[in-house]
């Protein structure tokens, strides 16, 4: 209906809902034809936010559906618009889902970088509680790492 009434924000949100009820179902490559339709709805109404829902959602597909590097690709998207918005809880998730990432790709060293920029975030924001989970999650990466024999550079 939205679509059929040119309102591309309303076109825009109800594929976003759609996208997220075929994620909540398993139904990935669906749910990203959702989220994918709804990027352009949302970047013709000039709505970023909705962009940035729409990038991150594609992005969590991809993670989903097994291919991290996409994943990473459509993270960093969204995360450069959450940025802009000025979005420091969105950012801090989108560099956590972004390390998680590089992580399963074995880019130790981006996982880290990532992660502490996502606490960084975090303790910017008073959550420190969060902060100190996402240290203990960093930790485990860095103990994980050395078992494997692998050296991080980024000390």
């Amino acid at each position: 209906v939205a679509e059929r009434q040119a309102a591309p924000r309303r076109a825009a949100a109800a594929l976003l809902n759609l996208g997220d009820l075929q994620a909540a179902e398993g139904h990935w490559a669906r749910a990203e034809e959702h989220y994918r339709a709804a990027l352009e709805h949302a970047r013709t109404a000039g709505d970023e936010s909705a962009c940035a829902r729409a990038l991150e959602g594609t992005g969590g597909c991809h993670r989903a559906l097994g291919d991290p590097v996409r994943a990473a690709d459509w993270y960093g998207r969204a995360l450069a618009l959450r940025q802009g918005l000025g979005d420091q809880r969105a950012e801090a998730r989108l560099l956590v889902r972004t390390a998680e990432a590089h992580a399963a790709q074995r880019r130790f060293d981006e996982a880290v970088r990532e992660y502490r920029a996502a606490a960084a975030v975090l303790r910017r924001l008073g959550e420190d509680t969060a902060a100190a989970a996402l240290a203990q999650a960093v930790e485990r990466l860095r103990r994980l790492v050395d078992g494997e024999g692998y050296l991080l550079v980024s000390e």
